[in-house]
């Protein structure tokens, strides 16, 4: 057991996720060449992902919601079954419910629908995040079209992860390149943003969002630590201190390796503590 334990600000827990060979070719080759056929295929049972997080000193992690509809045959995951699974074990697992732009009847948002969804998931379900994938919608994150999930958010005091830079499926990286993210932290001043993934290749661009806002923060999923950008390493020994959040991208980044590789950066002992457990206490008020 380490001094203390970790909070992971996403995973995607083979046991509640699709069978790989479910998932459609765009999302799947994507992945496959960046992490190996074989990094999602593997269902396995909650007590043993929690065995996993123990041995890694991780305390608590967030499970995502595909979709919020239980009958979609598209492989993914509903709020229903990550309510469940939460419930199960509500001092390790946090929802996130997921932007889902397939989810309505015509292949596209039923935005009044949606909205009802997302604040049942908050208020019956405890769901703490939602997640935004731009590349999947094709429309940047500051396309109007968001607008009125940035403004159920508000309301809800849902934290907005934000898929940044390099998109992992076979899908144009364009729509999430971080400085897109500007003009949305603008309109939304009391909206918390996390730029996942770090935002590489544009992880400067990434960095100067978080310097010049207060509400955008960077976490360090689908990164292992040993190959963080060099730019990421300096900004957390210094301003970033306060802004930057850890997670592993489990299971294609165990969480074991995640936590090994990140404890052998150089940081002073408060830093540390802050970015794998206490900024995330802070932004989701643990």
């Amino acid at each position: 057991m380490r001094d203390f334990l970790a909070i992971d600000v996403a995973t995607d827990l083979r046991h509640v996720g699709a069978q790989h060979s479910q998932w459609s070719p765009i999302q799947r080759g994507g992945l496959d060449r960046l992490f190996g056929s074989e990094a999602f295929s593997e269902v396995v049972s909650p007590e043993v992902s929690l065995r996993e997080m123990d041995e890694a000193g991780v305390e608590k992690t967030f499970v995502m919601a595909m979709t919020r509809r239980p009958a979609r045959e598209r492989g993914g995951v509903s709020y229903e079954q990550v309510a469940e699974l939460v419930a199960r074990h509500p001092d390790r697992l946090v929802g996130r419910l997921r932007l889902d732009p397939r989810s309505g009847a015509m292949g596209y948002w039923d935005l009044a629908e949606e909205l009802r969804d997302m604040e049942r998931a908050v208020k019956e379900f405890g769901f703490r995040s939602m997640f935004l994938t731009p590349g999947e919608v094709r429309r940047p994150p500051n396309d109007k079209v968001y607008y009125p999930f940035y403004a159920k958010c508000v309301e809800l005091d849902l934290v907005v992860s934000i898929h940044v830079g390099h998109d992992g499926a076979l899908r144009p990286s364009e729509m999430s390149r971080p400085l897109h993210l500007d003009e949305v932290a603008l309109d939304f001043p009391d909206l918390k943003f996390i730029g996942f993934h770090i935002g590489w290749p544009w992880t400067e661009e990434m960095i100067a969002l978080a310097v010049k806002f207060p509400n955008v923060y960077i976490d360090l999923t689908a990164h292992a630590p040993r190959h963080y950008p060099p730019e990421i390493v300096t900004y957390m020994r210094s301003r970033g201190q306060d802004k930057v959040l850890w997670g592993a991208f489990h299971p294609a980044i165990p969480w074991k390796r995640a936590r090994e590789e990140f404890d052998q950066i150089d940081l002073k002992e408060s830093v540390r503590r802050k970015i794998l457990r206490e900024n995330a206490q802070k932004l989701f008020r643990f």
